[in-house]
């Protein structure tokens, strides 16, 4: 009996033995904010957006998931602010077609602007911002200060899309907040990833920095630093506490 074999060229060979990743796009210098996806990617109900933030001119621009530019943006009404987080909705806060930001501010402010540059609501006081939804499917804003014991509970009207679920997720947490000598912050970069954290005042003076492993939980001595509020960033997270 007659063995019949069957070659396949190398080249299909090397093509089933080896995926690849095609690049499709690069964006140069996305921003100096940290995103609630820190790749400054967002989904909506026309699919995947991107968006850059220049923080010279405060302006962002967005684009479609072909790279090109849908819209551009300048934040009002940031007298010398500084934004250093973002939350991108489509649907949460309103029903029309435009983009809406919830941008968290160095100067202890939380601005929510739509893509067209419009303020649509004002937090002052406030430091930090959570989305979360009930068993009635209803979704509440939480919006919390650092220098006043305040927590805030808003209704909102709207809803998010499936593809925006991951904002529920509570990504990191520093605890205590304020604290008088330590502080604990859960990494949230994912295993194996190398990352660097990195402790600023409000001047923007670098004042601790530290290369990080693969601990769950990160563990600084703040004790040596003048009470205030400081920033923290991780690669591209970043948020606030209160040393005191």
């Amino acid at each position: 009996m007659k063995k019949i074999i069957f070659c396949l060229p190398l080249i299909a060979i090397m093509n089933l033995c080896l995926g690849q990743a095609v690049l499709e796009h690069s964006y140069e210098n996305p921003g100096q904010i940290s995103s609630e996806d820190e790749f400054y990617t967002f989904n909506a109900e026309n699919g995947i957006n991107y968006f850059t933030y220049n923080f010279i001119n405060q302006t962002f621009t967005i684009y479609n998931e072909s790279h090109i530019v849908t819209n551009n943006f300048t934040v009002p009404s940031l007298s010398g602010d500084i934004i250093v987080r973002a939350i991108v909705t489509d649907k949460l806060f309103n029903s029309d077609n435009n983009f809406e930001f919830l941008l968290t501010t160095m100067n202890d402010k939380i601005i929510l602007v739509n893509d067209s540059g419009v303020t649509l609501q004002e937090f002052n006081n406030r430091d930090f911002v959570k989305i979360i939804k009930n068993n009635s499917g209803n979704y509440k804003l939480i919006v919390k200060g650092y220098g006043a014991p305040i927590l805030d509970v808003y209704s909102l009207p709207g809803t998010l899309s499936i593809n925006q679920q991951d904002l529920l997720v509570n990504k990191w947490i520093a605890f205590p907040n304020p604290t008088s000598d330590k502080i604990f912050i859960t990494n949230p970069l994912a295993n194996g990833e190398k990352g660097e954290l990195e402790i600023f005042d409000m001047s923007g003076k670098k004042v601790i920095q530290l290369q990080l492993n693969n601990n769950n939980e990160i563990s600084i001595d703040v004790s040596s630093l003048n009470p205030g509020t400081y920033l923290y960033k991780i690669n591209n997270y970043s948020s606030k506490f209160i040393k005191y």
